[in-house]
């Protein structure tokens, strides 16, 4: 099934905001009100430049978005913790401890917003996604883009309040 979907992008200020600038495509095309400018302020940014997937993910549990991401690479998992429930979390933590990676200054802040993302709801599917956008039985609507290895899929939910 191929879908064309009216998703507008605004030029991104600079060589850094391309993660922030994407997401708030994402969130134009659901009538969400918040300006580019500050999505970018909002978004953590790496000391290097750039932001981390997970970063964007956090913003848009944030807002009230449900978010899930789809892994294909085995650096940071595994994917037989993917065969049954598991705490992702402690797997996650171990894994960084073994591979010396809570040590390294960049770790740190990605490991903190993977608890914060699991910590808000964010959902963690092992495998390569399909190109494709759906409505779940709720009529939510998920988009899953292909290609990459992490995939982050939004999708609109009731806010509180």
């Amino acid at each position: 099934m191929n879908a064309d979907l009216n998703v507008l992008i605004e030029r991104q200020p600079d060589y850094t905001t391309c993660g922030p600038t994407a997401l708030h495509a994402i969130y134009r095309y659901y009538d969400d009100p918040i300006d580019l400018h500050t999505v970018i302020a909002e978004t953590p940014k790496l000391p290097t430049g750039g932001t981390l997937g997970v970063h964007l993910s956090v913003h848009a549990l944030q807002r009230g978005y449900e978010v899930t991401t789809w892994l294909c690479s085995v650096r940071h998992m595994d994917p037989t913790w993917f065969a049954q429930p598991t705490d992702l979390l402690a797997k996650l933590k171990a894994r960084a401890a073994a591979k010396a990676f809570d040590t390294d200054p960049r770790y740190g802040p990605a490991m903190e917003a993977v608890e914060r993302y699991l910590e808000l709801g964010g959902k963690v599917i092992w495998g390569r996604s399909v190109a494709s956008i759906d409505r779940d039985a709720d009529g939510k609507r998920h988009a899953a883009p292909d290609g990459n290895e992490r995939h982050v899929s939004l999708s609109m939910r009731a806010r509180d309040g």
